[in-house]
Order: structure tokens, then C-alpha cells, then sequence
């Protein structure tokens, strides 16, 4: 949930923020428009290669990448907005897979059908209440203070918090059998503890 809240409150604050904090570092308004499609240019095929990705460096691995990639994009833009930005914006646009990666971890921590809707409904519904703070705080962040390098702060401490509640997200259990793991605790004998699947 936490991971999924972080990587909302990513997304929401790229869609509503990105072209406005390169206007105001000196781009013009075409620029802008540009930089915002390479981000979300490289987001695209990042998301089809997922399986490719986790397959060759693990969950963890690719969610650490991805949490890598959008700090060090932003910490670019904090440094040199104008300069390299097609860098730092295909940067962000390669940890927007961090997204999808999110929502591949629901599956792979239900087994059942029943348990994976309740899982899903769980981190999406409690989730996309955190997302608000990615547009709203850093807008706040902006008229509170009159720029944009505490917002841009903001969102480097979301990336690496990402990478951090990614790496939890990955450990290796599965609702039925924590629940089993409860009843057993309980003295239910009739518990049957399922297999984890573990994560890398």
C-alpha cells in the first residue's frame, strides 16, 4: 500500500507539475511539451519490458532500478533544469515503471482469486488517498515557498521512499499464508499454511 501510495503520488504530481517546473526553469513552452513526451515516451516500453526486467534482475532489483532512476532524475533537474533535461526526463519516465511493478506484486502475493481481489481493493483504495499529497503538496510546496526546490526535494524523498517500501513489498509471503499463519497461532487445526512465493 505504501509503495503503491508513493508511486501514485509520482505519477499525479509528473502529469500536473513536470511542464510547469521546466517553464519556470527557462524552457519555453515547446521544450516543455517535448521533455514531457520523452518522459512519458520512455514509460511505455518500460512497462512491456517488466517481465524481461524482473526476470534478469529480480523484484527487488528492478524495483531499486526503478527507485534509482526517478531520485536521480529529479536530483537532475534540481542541479541543471536546463541542461540534459531529456536525460532527467527519460529518467523519470523509466522509474514510472515502478507503477506497474506495484500492481504486479498484488498477483504475486495472492494465490486465490478472493484473495487477490482483497488485496487489490485494499492497496488501490488506501493507496490513492497518499497520491493526493504528490500534486497537492507540491503545489503547495510551490506558492507556500515561491519556487520549486522544496517540491522538487519532496519528490526525490518520494522516489527513494519508493525504493525502500518496494523492497518490503518484495519479501517473500502471501495473504493465505499470513492468514493461515493467524489461525495457527490461534490453535487452528485445520490450518493449511500455503508456499510463498519468494521474491529476489
Amino acid at each position: 500500500m505504501a509503495c503503491f501510495g508513493l508511486v501514485s503520488a509520482q505519477a499525479y504530481a509528473q502529469l500536473g507539475w513536470y511542464p510547469a517546473i521546466l517553464i519556470d526553469a527557462g524552457l519555453s513552452g515547446a521544450q516543455a511539451t517535448t521533455a514531457f513526451a520523452v518522459l512519458t515516451a520512455v514509460g511505455v516500453p518500460t512497462i512491456l519490458t517488466l517481465p524481461a526486467l524482473t526476470t534478469a534482475f529480480g523484484d527487488r532489483g528492478t524495483i531499486i532500478g526503478f527507485a534509482a532512476a526517478t531520485t536521480v532524475g529529479w536530483i537532475g533537474l534540481l542541479i541543471a533544469p536546463a541542461d540534459l533535461t531529456w536525460l532527467w526526463s527519460a529518467l523519470i519516465g523509466f522509474g514510472a515503471g515502478s507503477f506497474a511493478w506495484t500492481l504486479a506484486m498484488i498477483g504475486k502475493h495472492a494465490q486465490t482469486p478472493g484473495a487477490t481481489a482483497a488485496l487489490s481493493s485494499f492497496v488501490q483504495s488506501t493507496g490513492y488517498i497518499f497520491a493526493v499529497v504528490g500534486p497537492f503538496g507540491v503545489g503547495l510546496l510551490h506558492d507556500l515557498t515561491g519556487g520549486w526546490t522544496p517540491a522538487l526535494w519532496l519528490l526525490v524523498a518520494t522516489g527513494a521512499g519508493i525504493g525502500l517500501a518496494g523492497v518490503l513489498a518484495a519479501s517473500p509471503w502471501t495473504v493465505e499464508a499470513l492468514l493461515d499463519s493467524s489461525e495457527q497461532s490461534s490453535g487452528d487445526p485445520n490450518s493449511t499454511v500455503y508456499p510463498t512465493q519468494a521474491g529476489r
